[in-house]
């Protein structure tokens, strides 16, 4: 019996592509360079900043930039209302129906440790716990990370649905234990989940 369903946050409960696009070429701006450099260079930190081994300040310091006009272009693409455009509306509204169904939501995220306030502080009266990376200094598809979630939960982890955007952290989670959906949109999560609850129609 299923007592515990996880959410993975980018893709699956709000869509981060497009702020992060417009974000990356506003900070290119700012480095005088094109969004494809500094996107390649972005790639070689974001494990750093969503392990919480590394900060934004801190990084633009090492570059012998100040990081003031960077955070301040962040705030501002990332204000409530841009936040709220992306959010997967489907998606959360599984999660309520859920939730008033009895199951414990939780969400898993791979999250650089700046977007916390942006995003996931946002979402977390979605849920009843969340976790991310930065904070625990673990990634997926490490399966190490899913053990966090039994700090939350008595369930075991046959009692765990995990859903998540990536085929690979899927396969991890089903490695650990966790039953596992690989989403691709609302209405096939719906249809995956009525096979494992055996509730929807």
């Amino acid at each position: 019996m299923i007592k515990t369903i996880v959410f993975d946050v980018g893709n699956v409960v709000w869509a981060y592509q497009p702020l992060q696009e417009k974000l990356f070429t506003a900070w290119a701006k700012l480095t005088n360079t094109d969004y494809a450099t500094f996107y390649q260079k972005y790639l070689n930190i974001y494990e750093l900043l969503e392990t919480n081994d590394l900060t934004l300040a801190d990084y633009f310091n090492s570059q012998g930039l100040d990081p003031k006009p960077f955070l301040d272009i962040l705030n501002s693409l990332y204000s409530q209302n841009n936040f709220e455009k992306y959010l997967l509306k489907d998606t959360l509204s599984l999660i309520s129906d859920l939730k008033k169904m009895g199951y414990q939501i939780g969400y898993l995220s791979n999250a650089e440790n700046y977007h916390y306030p942006l995003i996931h502080q946002r979402l977390d009266h979605y849920f009843d716990f969340g976790i991310t990376s930065w904070q625990v200094k673990i990634r997926k598809p490490d399966p190490k990370i899913f053990s966090q979630i039994f700090k939350y939960t008595s369930a075991l982890p046959l009692e765990v649905v995990f859903i998540d955007d990536i085929a690979q952290n899927v396969a991890s989670a089903q490695k650990y234990g966790l039953k596992a959906i690989h989403f691709q949109n609302p209405q096939q999560l719906i249809s995956d989940l009525s096979k494992i609850l055996n509730f929807f129609s």
